[in-house]
């Protein structure tokens, strides 16, 4: 299993900068609201559709799996090539992390 924070390195010496799972997941999701080709539509009233993401943390590797659906009429191998990037450079501009791994799983297409 693996932790539930991943700690960066502080230089300061005033003590640990300790990320949760949650930051990562709720990033993640942040970038998925603002690319277009995501679905976040329920077929029933008031409900939105909410991407699983999944992340993990094994020593100072963070990934995360990603389950989307996707719109039709989108290239589900571009979509995901864009989704990987804008999650990678917001991650990296918001922690200063660099995420070892991220797999986006399309599980349906709408």
């Amino acid at each position: 299993m693996g932790k539930e924070y991943f700690f960066i390195e502080n230089y300061s010496k005033k003590g640990k900068i300790g990320l949760s799972k949650n930051i990562f997941q709720e990033i993640a999701y942040y970038v998925l609201r603002s690319i277009d080709g995501v679905d976040f539509y329920e077929t029933t009233a008031f409900k939105e559709y909410k991407p699983k993401i999944i992340c993990n943390i094994r020593g100072s590797k963070v990934s995360l799996i990603l389950s989307i659906r996707a719109n039709y009429n989108y290239d589900i191998f571009v979509l995901s090539e864009t989704i990987r990037k804008q999650i990678i450079q917001q991650i990296k501009v918001s922690t200063e992390v660099d995420l070892h791994k991220i797999d986006v799983r399309i599980e349906d297409v709408r």
